[in-house]
C-alpha cells in the first residue's frame, strides 16, 4: 500500500485556518499589499470565507520614501460608528459603539527603522484611541517592551542593525519609548497577563534576508485600556 502524501498547507492556507478556527468579528492585518484589488489573495480569501464587509486599506508609502510596499488593514463583520486612518498608513482605526461606551480598536504598523521615528507615531495613535472610553491596540510595533526582561548586557550582542532600530539616538543604549508611549497612558500589555513574553516572542530575522542572525524578540503587541 503506498501512502499518498499530502502537501504542506501553504502559508496563506495555514493563517486563513487559524482565522476561520478563530472566528474574530474584527480583524487587523499588518504588512499587507498596497493593493485591494483581486491580485491581493489574502484579503480577497477573507472576504469570500468570512463575508468581512468593511474593509480600510492604507498604504505606508510616502513620496520620496522607500519602504517595503505594505501597509496595515482592518476588516469587520459588523459596521464601525467610525473606520480612518490615523497616520497615513501606519495606524488605521475603527470605533465600535456600545451601551457602556465606544470601542476604539487601533491596527498599526509603526515604522521599522528606529524609536526616533516609532515615538511620534506611537504617541498620536495613543491619544487618538484614548478619545474614546474603551481602547484596543493590535499590531507590529516594531519595538521592544521594557516590560520583558531584555538586559544591557543582551542589547551588546545585537548586531548593529538591531542597535540602530531598537535603541536611543545614538544607538548606544536600549530605548523603549514607543511602547512606554502607551504604557504610560494606562495601557496594558495583555499578553503578560496570561503568557510569559517568551511564550509570545518569534524569533526575527534583521540580517536582511541572508538569515545569518535571527534572535528572539516580541514586536508584536495586544494594548488594551
Amino acid at each position: 500500500m503506498v501512502e499518498e502524501h499530502q502537501p504542506e498547507p501553504s502559508r496563506l492556507e495555514r493563517v486563513v485556518g487559524i482565522i476561520r478556527r478563530e472566528d474574530p468579528v474584527v480583524l487587523g492585518i499588518q504588512e499587507t499589499r498596497l493593493t485591494d484589488g483581486h491580485e491581493n489573495y489574502f484579503l480577497q480569501a477573507l472576504r469570500d470565507d468570512f463575508r468581512y464587509n468593511r474593509a480600510l486599506l492604507e498604504s505606508d508609502r510616502q513620496e520620496g520614501e522607500e519602504l517595503y510596499g505594505t501597509g496595515t488593514t482592518m476588516l469587520s463583520k459588523v459596521q464601525p460608528r467610525q473606520a480612518e486612518a490615523i497616520i497615513r498608513g501606519r495606524a488605521v482605526q475603527m470605533v465600535f459603539a456600545g451601551k457602556p461606551g465606544d470601542l476604539a480598536i487601533a491596527s498599526v504598523y509603526f515604522s521599522h527603522l528606529s524609536e526616533a521615528e516609532r515615538v511620534p507615531q506611537a504617541r498620536e495613535v495613543v491619544q487618538e484611541v484614548k478619545r474614546h472610553p474603551y481602547g484596543l491596540l493590535i499590531g507590529d510595533f516594531n519595538a521592544l517592551s521594557p516590560e520583558d526582561g531584555i538586559t544591557a548586557a543582551d542589547f551588546e550582542h545585537f548586531n548593529p542593525r538591531m542597535k540602530q532600530k531598537y535603541g536611543n539616538e545614538d544607538g548606544t543604549a536600549l530605548y523603549y519609548g514607543t511602547i512606554e508611549a502607551a504604557l504610560n497612558e494606562g495601557f496594558v500589555d495583555i499578553g503578560l497577563r496570561f503568557h510569559s513574553a517568551a511564550e509570545m516572542t518569534g524569533k526575527t530575522d534583521v540580517s536582511h534576508g541572508t538569515g545569518q542572525h535571527l534572535r528572539p524578540v516580541r514586536i508584536d503587541y495586544v494594548l488594551v485600556t
